[in-house]
């Protein structure tokens, strides 16, 4: 169906080429902000100094109970190691 709507839709070059082909299909893109990353670990890095946020292990020198998903500590956590925020940090 989208070979059909680019077909009918975009002018064809003489000589079949993917790189002189003139039109692309464009696809609905996300704000940044709405976008939620999650992985099969739920373990985030700090790209700073390599800590691991375990959600399982929670973080205790900070309060954090065990069971703590990422996107749910507390605005004011930072990297135990470094004090780096949350921003600092990757999906692992």
């Amino acid at each position: 169906m989208i070979s059909q709507t680019l077909s009918a839709n975009c002018p064809q070059p003489k000589i079949p080429s993917p790189l002189l082909f003139p039109c692309f299909p464009v696809y609905p893109t996300l704000p940044l902000d709405d976008i939620v990353y999650t992985t099969a670990s739920r373990r985030y890095v700090c790209s700073v100094c390599g800590y691991v946020y375990d959600p399982d292990l929670g973080d205790s020198t900070q309060d954090v109970d065990p069971g703590t998903p990422f996107s749910e500590l507390p605005v004011d956590w930072k990297c135990p190691r470094y004090r780096q925020g949350q921003d600092k940090f990757n999906p692992a």
